[in-house]
Parts: C-alpha cells; sequence; structure tokens
C-alpha cells in the first residue's frame, strides 16, 4: 500500500506563496525542526515545532525584503482582525453596523494584497 504524501505545513504554505517555490532543505531543516521535550527547571519544556518570521528574515540577507515581509504580516493580521469583526457584527441585526465592518474588511483584504504584491515584485526584480 503507497504511504499518504506529507502534508504541507502552514509556514511551508506560507514560504511557497511568498517566495513562488518550495522551501528549500536546508531551510525547512532549520523551521521545521522536530518538536523536542526537554526538562527545564523541574517542569518540561516542549519547542516549538514551526519557525517564525523572525526565523525567517534571519535566513534571508536583503533587509528591504524583511521589512515588506513584516508589512505583509501586518496587513493579514489586520485582515484577520477585520474578518473576525465582520463575523461578530454579521450574529447582530445591524446593517449599518454591518455594511461599515464589510467596508472595513474589504479594505484590510486589498492592503493585504498590495503588500503581498509589493513582497512579489521585489522578489522578482531583486531576485532575493
Amino acid at each position: 500500500m503507497p504511504r499518504k504524501p506529507r502534508r504541507e505545513t502552514p509556514i511551508e504554505r506560507i514560504f511557497r506563496k511568498v517566495m513562488g517555490r518550495k522551501m528549500p532543505q536546508s531551510v525547512s531543516r532549520i523551521l521545521l525542526r522536530k518538536p523536542t521535550a526537554k526538562r527545564i527547571n523541574g517542569s518540561w519544556n516542549r519547542g516549538s515545532r514551526l519557525g517564525t518570521v523572525g526565523t525567517i528574515k534571519r535566513l534571508m540577507l536583503c533587509g528591504e525584503k524583511g521589512r515588506l515581509l513584516d508589512a505583509y504580516v501586518t496587513a493579514t493580521d489586520r485582515q484577520a482582525e477585520a474578518v473576525k469583526s465582520l463575523s461578530a457584527v454579521a450574529a447582530k441585526d445591524n446593517r449599518t453596523a454591518f455594511r461599515e465592518s464589510l467596508v472595513h474588511a474589504e479594505q484590510a483584504r486589498q492592503d493585504a494584497e498590495q503588500a503581498r504584491l509589493a513582497l512579489h515584485l521585489h522578489s522578482e526584480t531583486h531576485g532575493c
């Protein structure tokens, strides 16, 4: 019976979307460490499996790309918050508040798309 292919982790998916290519083995070895459990000061310390944006930035050599990645992460966080508030307003029966929240969520989506595009264009022109 053939084995199932390994599922793509969220950090691999973000890397693929931002960089436009699959994550190299040298990068995934750093970002996707195996979980560890060590006893430190009498309590169990379970290591994180996923890397952080800071870890990705340390692997890059271009400062502008790091700035653009920060802007993209901030924009997507704002979009997530806007969608969360839109969801909360949708549960209530207030059309004006819903329309305002919908406009805010759409603006946040456009901001995130612009940040992603700026990051992509920088990668294409600068080659980093």
